[in-house]
């Protein structure tokens, strides 16, 4: 065997060198808790794993995660001092509660479940990043590099529009998805996601950071960067040509400043120099104009992003409206939209996202999955006002100028939601998780600072109690929400009956020359019309049986939908009784016929007309159900039960320093 046979190709080398080296640096981190917290914030925030894909059911994001909680235990195990718990954890749990409650109300369970699963998946930093960034000595260092990470990106798009004329994307972390749009000067770039607008609010979330690391610097140079990082940032976010992240990024700038602790002069000097610069760059104005575009009367004047925004938006309040406690359920949305679309937005060409983060969790969840939303996304943005308030009591400490960046940040995140729905969550609980750690940092320094008398410590044990009752009592609320919820769910599912039957359009005449008639059956603009007129005959025909002795019978609910690529049209029926569902199929498909030969009688009802209706009673789906939403609710409740027990037991006002 010769030599050059056993010589290995160049590239599998590498890869094996970077995997090794990879390994290695996995392992160091283990080791040292502050390596283990940079690489997961720096995967997160530039969504490596969204970039680089998956390998079967791994991923970066998956595998630094993993790394930061072996990093976690190992630390414990060494000794380290116990981190006292946040309260954001415990309004993490009671968000995927009611988000979980809601699968009560799905129509599609599995889908639900994927997506509750994957918005766990999202909010599992947060029992790794919270304690870390609270334990490490120098938690700026962390903020800086996620801050670095993001303005590198955002440079990356700099350097695609300007330099080299978007001719690449770096690897998939400077995407360019769009091209100029209306009153935009540049083409729209997303960075390392596929939606700019969502790029946008990444954005947004980090510029005050970047702006608050600025004042806290201690070098010139320092400092320098940090600016530099700021604009950069704001350059990114104004290539992103998002009309909602330019109002974002302007209350998360109004907001530092009100925040930022600078007298009443220069904060009005700062406010007016931004205001002029940001007008100032082409563009701006002009893509801000085009804001006014949804209300003009001419098709050739119209947005169609903002109408079609619109119209979604209109689909989300009439689930709402139908659906005000449970909303349809979690990741229902997609599945719930066409018959809205059908009744509400007629003219919207395809149901996309909700594009309004609070109308989504009003249609999902109701208004339980609102409140779980708002208990979540305040109860952080009052942590970090918190530390911001508590920095500002004690002079001018680099924490709380921190804490008004993250609360400048998610100002602005809140206000971009107004605008889009809720994606790359894992990103907002990196800013969450820094609020977070500074809260239990300032009151660590709070609880150092005070003077030890028996008064202070009466007082600490009697906050400490009341906090104890608290938080016994949301974990009370979440147990008592999914039992009133079930309780609910067996008042108001009554069993129902599904009756389906085929209807075949095919010639009136086999024997003849028929090409023409076939081609029109062909047409799905043709058989979708047929379809709906097979539904609305049979509907309007059942309200009118339903008069008299049986008006108090609920309503049979008729579908018609057209098979794709075929002349067969699939007729259901639902209601209350067996009966009244296939009675109301048959007479469906009898006034599917009718129609075709009163309009024109080269048309005629095929398939088997005699054959009996396919019937299914839709309890059993509701049977499986419920066994499954009690599952989630109560090991939900256990969950909620187990971290307050443990937020009982194990408080401690020391926090370590790595």
């Amino acid at each position: 065997m010769s030599l050059g046979t056993l010589s290995t190709p160049p590239v599998v080398f590498l890869a094996g060198l970077v995997a090794v080296v990879a390994a290695g640096v996995l392992l160091l981190a283990v080791l040292r808790p502050r390596l283990a917290l940079l690489l997961l914030v720096v995967v997160v925030v530039t969504d490596t794993s969204g970039v680089l894909g998956s390998a079967g059911p791994l991923n970066a994001y998956l595998v630094v995660l993993a790394t930061a909680a072996a990093a976690f235990a190992v630390a414990r195990l060494r000794g380290a001092p116990r981190v006292p718990t946040s309260p954001v954890l415990v309004l993490a749990l009671v968000y995927l509660a009611t988000r979980a409650i809601s699968l009560l109300a799905a129509q599609d369970v599995p889908a639900g479940v994927v997506e509750l699963l994957e918005e766990a998946k999202d909010l599992a930093p947060l029992l790794i990043l919270t304690p870390l960034l609270a334990g490490t000595s120098r938690p700026v260092e962390v903020v800086a590099a996620a801050v670095a990470a993001v303005a590198v990106l955002a440079g990356l798009s700099a350097v695609q529009e300007f330099v080299l004329h978007n001719a690449t994307d770096f690897g998939g972390f400077s995407q360019v998805p769009l091209g100029r749009d209306v009153g935009a000067l540049t083409s729209r770039h997303s960075g390392p996601l596929s939606d700019v607008n969502f790029w946008a609010r990444v954005l947004v979330l980090f510029f005050p950071l970047a702006v608050s690391l600025a004042t806290v610097a201690r070098s010139r140079g320092t400092r320098a960067l940090c600016l530099a990082a700021a604009v950069t940032i704001a350059a990114g976010c104004y290539l992103t040509q998002s009309r909602g992240g330019a109002l974002a990024l302007f209350a998360a700038g109004v907001t530092w400043v009100v925040l930022s602790g600078l007298s009443t002069r220069r904060k009005v000097g700062v406010l007016a120099l931004a205001m002029t610069l940001a007008l100032a760059v082409p563009g701006t104005t002009s893509r801000l104009e085009t804001l006014t575009l949804a209300t003009q009367g001419s098709p050739s004047q119209t947005d169609v992003s903002l109408t079609d925004r619109l119209a979604v938006q209109r689909v989300s309040l009439a689930m709402f409206a139908d659906h005000p406690v449970l909303g349809v359920g979690v990741g229902n949305f997609d599945v719930r939209a066409p018959e809205y679309r059908r009744a509400h937005a007629p003219g919207l060409s395809a149901v996309i996202a909700p594009h309004n983060l609070y109308l989504q969790m009003l249609a999902e969840g109701g208004l339980v999955g609102l409140f779980g939303w708002l208990a979540l996304y305040g109860g952080a943005t009052v942590l970090a006002l918190r530390a911001w308030l508590r920095g500002r009591d004690h002079g001018r400490a680099p924490g709380g100028r921190l804490a008004a960046g993250v609360v400048a940040g998610l100002v602005g995140w809140a206000v971009a939601s107004l605008f889009l729905h809720l994606a790359n969550l894992r990103i907002l609980v990196v800013v969450v998780a820094v609020g977070a750690a500074l809260d239990l940092r300032s009151r660590h320094l709070e609880v150092v600072r005070r003077v030890r008398s028996p008064a202070s410590d009466a007082a600490v044990l009697g906050l400490a109690r009341r906090r104890t009752a608290v938080r016994w009592a949301a974990g009370s609320a979440v147990l008592l929400l999914g039992v009133l919820s079930l309780a609910l769910f067996v008042v108001r599912s009554p069993s129902t009956w599904t009756a389906t039957v085929r209807a075949v359009v095919e010639p009136a005449s086999p024997g003849a020359d028929t090409a023409y008639v076939r081609d029109v059956l062909s047409r799905p603009v043709i058989m979708t019309t047929v379809a709906e007129v097979a539904r609305s005959r049979a509907q309007s025909e059942d309200r009118a049986d339903a008069t008299g002795p049986r008006a108090s019978a609920p309503a049979t609910t008729v579908t018609a939908v057209q098979r794709p690529g075929s002349a067969v049209i699939e007729i259901s029926a639902t209601s209350a009784t067996r009966a009244r569902a296939v009675s109301a199929s048959l007479a469906a498909r009898s006034a599917l016929g009718l129609y075709l030969d009163s309009v024109q009688p080269l048309y005629l009802v095929g398939g088997v007309p005699g054959s009996a209706p396919v019937v299914v009673e839709n309890s059993s789906a509701d049977r499986a159900r419920f066994p499954l939403a009690c599952g989630l609710a109560a090991a939900v409740g256990a969950l909620g039960v187990a971290v307050v027990y443990t937020l009982r037991a194990g408080r401690a006002n020391a926090v370590p320093q790595a």
